[in-house]
């Protein structure tokens, strides 16, 4: 899954992509390089961008961003085990957020 930041238009969008996809997470952002404090504005409702230049995300809110599969069982244990994974490898921030890499598929 992954959490779609279009910086290009002009109210910034964010929405979760791929959300039955548990073997990955991170942030794609469409949008120039420069807009790296327009991401953070835009993510703010998600979480933030830390000093590396990943994003830490509130897990309430990847399943608020989820829609209605945020509400499901088995959707929540696979996604539970997703962020316990991460966690293992290092990219938990704590019990209520989790770390990922922002991409910008954009910049050439």
């Amino acid at each position: 899954m992954y959490v779609l930041v279009d910086l290009n238009q002009s109210a910034s969008a964010v929405r979760l992509e791929e959300a039955d996809n548990f073997r990955a997470l991170k942030v794609v952002v469409r949008g120039p390089a420069l807009g790296r404090e327009q991401l953070a504005r835009a993510l703010a409702p998600v979480g933030v961008i830390d000093e590396s230049g990943d994003a830490v995300l509130r897990l309430g809110e990847l399943r608020r961003l989820a829609g209605p599969l945020g509400d499901d069982a088995a959707w929540g244990e696979a996604f539970d085990a997703m962020v316990d994974y991460a966690r293992a490898k290092g990219w938990g921030t704590g019990t209520d957020s989790v770390r990922a890499h922002c991409d910008w598929p954009d910049i050439t």
